[in-house]
């Protein structure tokens, strides 16, 4: 278990929790299922 899934397990304990580290490259996006919520993302300049 990371350190970024206890965080956030701390705080939304009745939820389960997961973490999935992935590279969209330009022009994908990012699909979400409808149960799923985006906490963090990080866009670089190229």
């Amino acid at each position: 278990m990371s350190m970024v899934e206890t965080e956030i397990m701390s705080h939304f304990h009745a939820h389960e929790v997961n973490v999935e580290c992935v590279r969209v490259d330009v022009p994908q996006r990012i699909e979400l299922l409808p149960n799923e919520v985006l906490v963090f993302s990080r866009r670089e300049d190229s």
